[in-house]
């Protein structure tokens, strides 16, 4: 599947950053740093990162390199020396830079991560928050509790806007993942007309925190980056000798357990979470037996019937019934 432009800006601009980094610790200024030295700098830097991290950097770098040289094409340069780095960096691979030389599946980084974050559990994160410092911990408390209402992909709550919709308050949000077909369309509404005064006021508080940081991948990236250290760092306050922590995405997964547990069926809860199929959040999202109930969101209808039928289908077909 090929790049979305806004793919190959965020790889150019993760490039970049990349590139400035490297000369800052070799001490160069950024317009005189070879590639070659460069992807020797980049080569020790990798073993450093995580899995996702390292492919994330890799197709960045090659990005921006790839870049350099349409740059000197245009100005009717030749750098053999560059031919060589491109050469070398589209033959690198993730797992060539892991202490084993192989990736660790992605499961085995999820598992770290609980997939459920109970109402109890986040009343103790919140009397726990009042312990540790910093400019994010309201920040974190203030998006998982709006989270928990909401089930929002972590980028998504970027664009989230509260509208109407055929005389219903909604909460309009720009479906993540849309650009690679894994997302139910280009926006999805969730009808939270049945929130209280008191929910619907944690959601606007969310949204007005997230838009003061909208403005640039850079400011989000710090906001996110921020909430998430936090997080990390509160859970482990909160939770000692767990093998599994709450994230960021564990209010996504309890938002799914919930709408199971309140008795919503497959292609209702796809649509509430912006996927493509209801096979998705069958498989991979919140169980049943985590859900709480007084669930009160519900999808758009015309939004249910764009939903792709796959976990159904098989169901019909007479094959295993999927676990929820």
């Amino acid at each position: 599947m090929s790049k979305t432009q806004k793919t190959i800006d965020e790889y150019l601009y993760r490039g970049y950053q990349l590139w400035k980094r490297a000369a800052k610790e070799l001490v160069l200024e950024a317009n005189k740093l070879e590639p070659k030295k460069f992807l020797d700098w980049f080569e020790k830097l990798l073993p450093k990162l995580m899995p996702a991290s390292r492919r994330y950097y890799i197709a960045s770098s090659r990005e921006f390199l790839i870049a350099l040289q349409k740059k000197n094409d245009r100005e009717a340069l030749f750098d053999s020396n560059l031919q060589i780095e491109i050469s070398r960096i589209m033959a690198m691979q993730s797992s060539h830079f892991s202490e084993t030389g192989e990736d660790v599946p992605r499961g085995r980084t999820s598992n770290q991560k609980a997939k459920k974050l109970k109402v109890d559990e986040m009343k103790k994160m919140k009397e726990n928050s009042e312990k540790i410092r910093g400019k994010w911990v309201k920040k974190s408390i203030a998006w998982m509790e709006a989270n928990l209402l909401v089930g929002l992909r972590p980028s998504e709550w970027r664009s989230a806007k509260i509208g109407n919709l055929n005389g219903k308050l909604v909460l309009e949000v720009k479906n993540g993942k849309n650009s690679n077909q894994r997302a139910n369309g280009q926006y999805r509404h969730l009808d939270i007309s049945e929130f209280s005064l008191e929910q619907l006021k944690v959601i606007k508080k969310q949204i007005k925190i997230a838009a003061r940081f909208s403005g640039s991948d850079e400011e989000w990236h710090v906001f996110y980056e921020g909430v998430r250290k936090t997080i990390h760092k509160l859970t482990r306050l909160t939770f000692k000798n767990r093998t599994k922590y709450p994230s960021l995405y564990s209010s996504r997964h309890q938002f799914c357990a919930d709408a199971k547990s309140s008795g919503l069926n497959l292609v209702e809860i796809a649509a509430l979470m912006g996927h493509a199929t209801d096979e998705t959040a069958t498989f991979h999202y919140g169980k049943k037996r985590y859900g709480s109930s007084g669930f009160k969101v519900k999808p758009s209808e015309i939004e249910t019937q764009t939903v792709r039928l796959k976990a159904i289908n098989r169901m019909n077909r007479g094959n295993a019934r999927p676990r929820i």
